[in-house]
């Protein structure tokens, strides 16, 4: 028997690990994406806070207890490299990892230039963003 399901909604993976304390910020406008990191990373037991915009996650930066920032690159309004500068420029040292379609050394030289702890080329290796996340934290 194959169970098809039809509605994804995110506050299906809100699930939170009270024994886990380790929490990720994700910041990406592709509903399917967020969706899919978010999933995986439920799997862990991360603590996920969800963002489709730069500006919206600004507005809740300080009050969000991110032990890691995930963000796409490409998002409207400021792009991730915009938000990791205003990030940097606040203060808050949390680890960046950035996800982006641009590929290059010139590229990612720029991005761990201005703060970005790791930078990944979509599509991405989950497995490898995991480990990347373990490392970081």
């Amino acid at each position: 028997m194959v169970i098809i399901e039809e509605n994804i909604h995110e506050r299906d993976t809100d699930i939170i690990a009270e024994e886990n304390t380790r929490s990720i910020i994700l910041i990406e406008d592709d509903d399917l994406v967020r969706l899919s990191i978010g999933r995986f990373l439920n799997l862990y037991n991360y603590r996920i806070k969800k963002f489709a915009s730069a500006e919206e996650a600004l507005q809740s930066l300080y009050n969000a207890d991110g032990d890691i920032i995930i963000t796409d690159f490409n998002l409207p309004g400021l792009n991730g490299l915009e938000l990791t500068k205003i990030i940097r420029k606040r203060g808050i040292k949390t680890p960046i990892v950035l996800i982006s379609a641009i590929q290059g050394a010139d590229f990612e030289n720029t991005c761990l230039t201005h703060g970005i702890a790791s930078v990944f080329t979509k599509p991405i290796n989950i497995e490898e963003l995991r480990n990347t996340i373990e490392r970081l934290l």
